[in-house]
């Protein structure tokens, strides 16, 4: 236990050293988004490798598939939330969404066709790689009242949490039962 401890705070001032020289020229603001986007990047992996652990646990203990597709899905929902929240009431883009829908704006006024292209890209790569947080957050200026938002954040929750279920599910039981399962 000790000897993890040490591990850890090792890697946690490499990984500090690293950031400084990364951040050296960057000030204030830029800083405070680049820290707060890598973070943000980081707890996504770590609730990954969580639920992964979890769904193995739920499993162990014989729930099925709705049991844990459900509480999967509250908990996303809870967590995609919580994002969605810091997001707007630290006015820091830490999920850098906003800076993406000004980047496809600008496509926009360039070519109608490869907005809509990028537009439809975008769309599938937010339901389905990236959560409900980042998709409301990317497509928000399109939500004619906040209650729209609320209805869309809890279907593209449900979209990420059914494929991603799946995905866990498949890798608890191995990578080559799920690439049968796909295939």
């Amino acid at each position: 236990m000790r000897y993890s401890k040490k591990i850890a705070a090792k890697i946690a001032v490499l990984l500090r050293k690293i950031l400084d020289i990364f951040l050296a020229e960057k000030r204030g603001k830029e800083k405070q988004v680049v820290i707060s986007t890598s973070a943000f990047r980081v707890s996504l992996w770590l609730i990954a490798f969580a639920t992964i652990v979890l769904i193995e646990f739920m499993r162990k203990i014989g729930l099925t598939y709705l049991p844990i597709f459900l509480i999967l899905w509250i908990g996303n929902m809870v967590l995609s939330g919580g994002f969605v929240w810091a997001n707007k009431e630290t006015k820091v883009d830490f999920t850098s969404m906003e800076g993406l829908r000004n980047i496809l704006q600008k496509a926009f006024e360039k070519s109608k066709i490869v907005g809509y292209l990028a537009e439809i890209g975008m769309f599938f790569f937010l339901l389905i790689w990236e959560g409900p947080e980042q998709f409301v957050i990317f497509f928000e200026k399109r939500f004619s009242s906040k209650g729209m938002m609320i209805l869309v954040f809890v279907l593209a929750s449900c979209c990420f949490i059914t494929i991603w279920t799946h995905v866990f599910m498949g890798l608890a039981d191995g990578f080559w039962d799920l690439i049968s399962k796909l295939y």
